[in-house]
């Protein structure tokens, strides 16, 4: 992987630091179907801090992605909020969501973090 262009490839997935918006057709598909698309796209996805990570098939298209920012946790301890985590359907079990969940630990390091929080839905 080059840290530089945030990029690990994985075989057939790549796992990379993206913009929000190419997540937005995964997350509103897994997280929020049914719902207008504004529903995908959130005000954190845009502060300075946030990054975004996405798995990505062969032919471009996202089928994994989490995003990561600076926040607090109810306890108060300051950390890192892992936010809009979803896996394709299709392609669940095959350890996609792990690997952007381990490329965002790792980007966490790199900033300095030591504590990741979140809160989950079955």
């Amino acid at each position: 992987m080059s840290r530089a262009e945030g990029i690990e490839d994985t075989g057939a997935v790549r796992v990379e630091l993206c913009a929000p918006g190419v997540l937005h057709s995964l997350r509103l598909r897994v997280l929020r179907p049914g719902q207008p698309s504004s529903s995908v796209d959130h005000e954190h996805d845009y502060w300075p801090d946030t990054f975004h990570v996405g798995a990505f098939d062969t032919a471009g298209v996202a089928v994994a992605c989490a995003t990561f920012y600076p926040e607090s946790s109810p306890a108060g301890r300051h950390g890192w909020r892992l936010r809009a985590m979803a896996t394709a359907p299709e392609v669940r079990g095959k350890g996609y969501g792990a690997r952007v969940l381990r490329r965002g630990i790792d980007e966490i390091r790199v900033r300095g973090g030591d504590f990741l929080w979140c809160n989950a839905r079955k």
